[in-house]
């Protein structure tokens, strides 16, 4: 058993040291080589479960099905690549599920993980803009730290009706299961901040705050529940004004000029540069942009962009999009997470 959870530890620190070298070099973390380590986990994992630790199958097929659907919502969302939810399949196919009984913390262990690389992630966003501020002079410029109030407001509102309103609904239903798995309703409220903030348009209109509001309110008359919404989900709350203040901070270091012979696959053009390819004539030069993960350029839209720096159009640096190194955080998280579920008692 030892030797199984050491090959699946070895190999796991080879995939992240391998993912980290990709996504600084090529902004991409290849999937022959997830998908290679992959194949090599399940089988370990066909050897561990069914010799030596069956009585953990259980808890590891519920950890891995939840991370997977997470993964694949964070990739809806745009908030990574898809690379990197394949990354994070891989690093839970290679924990071994033992790691989760020696400090037990709910259906999903998982979601520490989470945890760890998103706060890592805050915290390079925000060193990397105060960074880039501090050198362009600006930093403490009030349009820096202009936010829309009212928008706030109506997101911290939204958010108020729709955690209270879900978790009194599923703690009343499901009493006894959340009493032990209040980690899972955390990873619930992350859930509902992020699908919010990434349908801000219909979610935080005065209408859905009504109409969520109005409900809260029967329901809380009805079954005398108490709204407390402070104590009850203030880390829900704390990390909706987090993202909110880092995202406006953010907003204005957003981008990078770059040399335009030093295009490549995977980046993200800025809604500047794309207006300035609608002079040309040359097929194949993108069209659009949205700024995040959807409008990643390919290899065809390169070699046009690379034909479009020798037309009489052309610009010597072109803005691209800042890419949040992801694989470097996942790989840190992984880390920190192995040490806290082992050494951390």
């Amino acid at each position: 058993m030892i030797i199984i959870e050491s090959l699946q530890i070895t190999a796991l620190l080879f995939l992240i040291s391998g993912a980290i070298k990709t996504d600084l070099n090529c902004g991409v973390i290849r999937n022959r080589d997830v998908f290679t380590f992959c194949a090599f986990f399940v089988v370990l994992d066909i050897i561990y479960y069914s010799i030596f630790t069956r009585e953990y199958f259980v808890e590891f097929s519920v950890n891995l099905i939840g991370m997977f659907c997470l993964s694949i919502i964070l990739y809806a969302y745009n908030i990574w690549a898809a690379g990197d939810s394949k990354f994070m399949i891989a690093i839970f196919l290679a924990i071994p599920g033992r790691i989760y009984s020696i400090i037990p913390s709910g259906i999903m262990p998982g979601f520490k993980f989470l945890i760890i690389v998103f706060s890592i992630s805050y915290i390079y966003v925000m060193i990397e803009s105060l960074v880039i501020g501090i050198k362009q002079k600006d930093l403490f410029k009030a349009t820096c730290f202009r936010l829309d109030i009212k928008h706030f407001i109506r997101s911290f509102l939204a958010v108020i009706n729709s955690i209270n309103l879900l978790d009194y609904i599923l703690v009343s239903v499901f009493s006894n299961f959340f009493e032990s798995n209040s980690t899972f309703l955390m990873l619930i409220n992350f859930i509902v901040i992020l699908t919010i903030v990434n349908f801000s348009k219909l979610l935080c209109s005065w209408m859905y705050i009504a109409i969520s509001g109005t409900v809260l309110f029967i329901l809380m008359i009805i079954f005398k529940w108490q709204l407390n919404i402070i104590s009850s989900n203030y880390w829900s709350y704390l990390f909706l004004v987090i993202l909110i203040i880092i995202r406006r901070l953010s907003e204005k270091y957003n981008y990078k000029s770059i040399q335009t012979d030093e295009i490549k696959p995977g980046m993200i053009l800025s809604y500047a540069t794309v207006l300035n390819f609608s002079k040309s004539r040359i097929q194949g030069l993108p069209k659009s942009t949205f700024e995040d993960l959807r409008s990643r350029i390919t290899e065809q839209e390169v070699e046009s962009i690379k034909k479009w720096q020798k037309s009489k159009y052309c610009q010597n640096k072109i803005i691209i999009v800042r890419k949040i190194p992801f694989a470097i955080f996942m790989a840190i998280g992984t880390i920190c997470f192995l040490l806290l579920e082992v050494f951390i008692i």
